[in-house]
């Protein structure tokens, strides 16, 4: 009977051995899975962000060229806003000196010189250039 007692307690020591080894496999399998749910949900944020980062990305390019055909087109304004400058500021010194002459002229003939045709307009448009100086500041100015 011996025999038998030992027989049976070597079988069932067989046997738990394999269902711990079962529970171990059991508590791999769901192991995995969790790994695999938590992986599966990085993946989804990851592939959120990477999307959003591309879209920010192509954005920004579609608005820096954007910028830089402004930036081109602002620095010719600027050269030609110069030219046009630098054209009256020549002419008005030719203007000075013709309208110091009728000044001149109108004080001798003892004529006012506001009466005289082509000068009201005259100082009207000196005025009005005076008032396009604060447009000057653009002229040579560098964008960065």
């Amino acid at each position: 009977m011996k025999t038998l007692e030992t027989i049976y307690k070597k079988l069932n020591s067989v046997e738990k051995t394999e269902l711990e080894t079962h529970k171990v496999e059991l508590s791999l399998v769901d192991d995995i899975e969790k790994i695999t749910n938590e992986q599966t949900e990085i993946v989804k944020e990851i592939e959120d962000s990477g999307k959003q980062a591309e879209k920010l990305f192509n954005e920004y390019n579609e608005r820096k060229k954007s910028l830089k055909k402004i930036e081109k087109e602002f620095v010719k304004a600027s050269k030609v806003l110069e030219k046009k400058v630098s054209a009256f500021d020549k002419s008005e010194s030719k203007a000075d000196k013709i309208y110091n002459n009728l000044q001149d002229s109108a004080k001798e003939l003892g004529v006012k010189i506001n009466s005289i045709k082509g000068v009201t307009e005259f100082l009207k448009v000196d005025s009005l250039y005076r008032k396009t100086s604060k447009y000057w500041n653009y002229m040579g100015y560098e964008l960065d």
